[in-house]
Order: structure tokens, then C-alpha cells, then sequence
């Protein structure tokens, strides 16, 4: 399996440690003043990343006294409705919030969306992601992100497998390491 973890585990895994570097992404939030964090995602319990992401937004804000909201959206909403679902947060355009999209697909409809209503990125909120995707630094103002490697999941999966097929033990679980992109949206 790679990018997913499967419980209980029937293949060996090749995964980010999406808990861990969503914690770090927080803890950092936290450290600039952030006291909400709107996690925006899909249906978060379809999908082991976004639960194993979610306890470690969850663990971040636990331990420095934040504020989370989940805001649920469909890969395809409009941008009026993701705006009327944030806008359900209490005081989000506090310049206190940020807002956690959970993948790059995500990202970019928030974006689409922070635009069209003309929101002020991170002067009334901030905005990181978890994003496979080297684009957020090309965004006005940069996205800080979580940088994960495709490419490094995918050799570190094709040598298990070889290792698999060579009749040598593998690890259950791999963990691939990922980077916090620190930009100008925090």
C-alpha cells in the first residue's frame, strides 16, 4: 500500500506520517499567534490520512488551548457554498484563524474562494496545507504547506516490493519523510 494505511494491515505500508507533520504545522500555527484552526476537507472519515491528520491537528490544539473546526466540503462545491460553511465559524476573519486544507485539490478551491470574496491572506486569516504540489509558492502570498514526495513514496514502495519478491522481510510500515514549507500565509 502506499499513501494509505490500511487497519488491520494486510500489506506492507509506504506512508507520510500525516499525524506527526500535522501537528508540527499547528504547533507552528500556534507559535505565530494563530487560536483557531478550520480544518477543510472532504469527508474526513473516508480516508485514513485525513483521520490520522485530524488527531494531529487534534493533539496540536490540545496541548496550546486552540479552537478547531471541521468543515466538511465536496471536491467540487462552489465557491459560495465553501464560503457560507467557513463563514459558519465564529469571528474566523479575526486575523487569529487558519485554515488547514487537507490536500492541494482543497487548496486550491479555498484559494478560489478566498479570492472571489476578496479575503486578506494572513491579515484576516491564515492558510496552510497539506499539498503534494510545488504551486503554493507561487501563490500571492505563498502558501506554507506540507511538503510530501511522491516520488520518494513510490522508489521506497518499488524497493519493497523487489525486496518482496526476493523473499526478504520488509517493515510493516514505512515512514517516508515529508517538509513544512514555511511561506508568507501564517
Amino acid at each position: 500500500m502506499v499513501d494509505r494505511k490500511v487497519t488491520p494491515a494486510k500489506w506492507p505500508q509506504v506512508v507520510t506520517d500525516n499525524q506527526g507533520y500535522s501537528k508540527l504545522l499547528v504547533d507552528y500555527a500556534a507559535r505565530q499567534g494563530f487560536q483557531q484552526v478550520v480544518v477543510l476537507s472532504e469527508a474526513i472519515n473516508a480516508n485514513s490520512a485525513r483521520l490520522e491528520r485530524l488527531a494531529g491537528v487534534q493533539a496540536a490544539a490540545k496541548e496550546h488551548d486552540l479552537t478547531v473546526h471541521q468543515v466538511e466540503i465536496a471536491h467540487d462545491e462552489p465557491t459560495g457554498s465553501i464560503y457560507a460553511k467557513l463563514a459558519q465559524v465564529p469571528d474566523w476573519l479575526n486575523g487569529r484563524t487558519v485554515i488547514y486544507a487537507f490536500k492541494g485539490t482543497l487548496l486550491t478551491r479555498l484559494m478560489e474562494t478566498l479570492a472571489e470574496f476578496n479575503v486578506q491572506i494572513p491579515k484576516e486569516v491564515g492558510v496552510m496545507a497539506f499539498d503534494d504540489w510545488d504551486w503554493a509558492k507561487l501563490m500571492s502570498p505563498q502558501i506554507t504547506t506540507i511538503q510530501q514526495d511522491p516520488q520518494q513514496l513510490g522508489q521506497v514502495a518499488a524497493k519493497n516490493l523487489l525486496a518482496l519478491l526476493d523473499h526478504q522481510e520488509v517493515p510493516a510500515t514505512t515512514l517516508v519523510d515529508s517538509q513544512i514549507m514555511v511561506r508568507k500565509s501564517l
